[in-house]
């Protein structure tokens, strides 16, 4: 929403991913600047697309959105402000290929970055898989929605985002999930969160 010189350093870190078989789905969240769309449609390859509310809806409509709008079996999320490293989704992929259908999410690790030095300020480390329920209930316990892989089927069940809530739509999501399935992690920094 209104960050275009956000974006394509997030969209370039999706673009670049070794797993290629993707589409990059960037929702618009009813920006009031022009520049969003032109920059995202300047962008020449065919897994972009490009889709804009008509009015401001918030960041869980913006990720129901795109979810809605997603063809293959594995939701990745990534906010403008934030960037994937370029094996990310391919050592997800690699972990999910070996777990059974009672997990519903990967996770990886992700570094806190500075916007204005680019300097680590943070390490977010999380070791929680299997059943991860009881460890939600009073936090947000294995990072921001950027570092999740999600089953497309798990997503459309538990009916993605709740779109009432203001702020915390993270962690209320993983919550609801890890009440009845599991999450697994790779422990590799896959993430710059900004």
């Amino acid at each position: 929403y209104n960050r275009p010189d956000l974006l394509p350093r997030a969209i370039n870190s999706v673009l670049n991913q070794t797993f290629d078989n993707l589409e990059c789905i960037v929702v618009d969240d009813c920006s009031p600047d022009s520049e969003t769309k032109t920059l995202v449609q300047s962008i020449d390859d065919e897994r972009l697309r490009y889709i804009r509310h008509d009015k401001n809806r918030g960041l869980s409509a913006a990720r129901n959105t795109g979810i809605e709008c997603a063809q293959g079996n594995y939701i990745a999320l990534l906010d403008d402000d934030d960037e994937w490293l370029m094996t990310k989704l391919e050592r997800q992929l690699e972990l999910f290929d070996n777990l059974s259908d009672d997990y519903a999410a990967v996770y990886c690790w992700m570094n806190y970055y500075s916007d204005n030095q680019n300097k680590i300020i943070e390490k977010y480390r999380p070791e929680l898989k299997g059943d991860i329920f009881g460890n939600t209930l009073d936090a947000q316990p294995i990072g921001s929605g950027s570092t999740l892989l999600i089953r497309r089927t798990v997503a459309e069940e538990f009916d993605g985002f709740d779109e009432s809530l203001p702020r915390g739509v993270d962690g209320d999501f993983i919550r609801r999930v890890s009440q009845e399935y599991k999450f697994d992690y790779v422990p590799e920094v896959l993430v710059r969160y900004y």
